[in-house]
């Protein structure tokens, strides 16, 4: 069985999917969403972009005890949620897929029940000083889920 850590950032990653300009959403990055990807932001292809790299990171885990059942954690996982764009957007386009990013997230953010919640931390956009282009996007939040301790599934 897969670790529930990865069903959660697996499921974040088909949710963005569904990002595909049709709809409720604004901008198409339903071909361009990754996990984990290490290339730099400004290295990406164009036809990478418009496009998402979610990144997990810190997680902290806050022991509970329970009466007559066995201890569990609730977690809480950090998650980035990145928008690349080419520069050419404009500030207001790049407004339009934080919008996207968060209405994905609403759906349902316990991931099919795999989380207790999510919250939707911070957004900050990061452009490149010199071009006074808008290069990237991150909405960043936190899941929160559970698990028996010491165990990951």
């Amino acid at each position: 069985m897969a670790l529930k850590r990865q069903q959660i950032i697996d499921a974040v990653q088909s949710r963005l999917q569904l990002i595909n300009g049709t709809g409720a959403y604004y901008l198409n990055v339903a071909a361009n969403v990754y996990v984990q990807r290490a290339t730099p932001y400004d290295s990406w292809e164009s036809r990478e972009l418009p496009g998402i790299n979610i990144t997990d990171g810190d997680e902290v885990p806050e022991q509970t005890l329970m009466a007559g059942a066995a201890n569990e954690w609730y977690r809480s996982l950090s998650v980035d949620i990145e928008l690349m764009v080419n520069g050419t957007l404009s500030a207001e386009q790049v407004r339009k897929g934080i919008a996207d990013i968060q209405y994905a997230i609403g759906i349902d953010p316990t991931w099919s029940g795999l989380a207790i919640d999510s919250r939707w931390t911070e957004t900050n956009i990061q452009k490149d000083q010199q071009e006074q282009k808008i290069m990237a996007a991150t909405v960043r939040m936190t899941i929160l889920y559970q698990t028996v301790e010491w165990q990951e599934d």
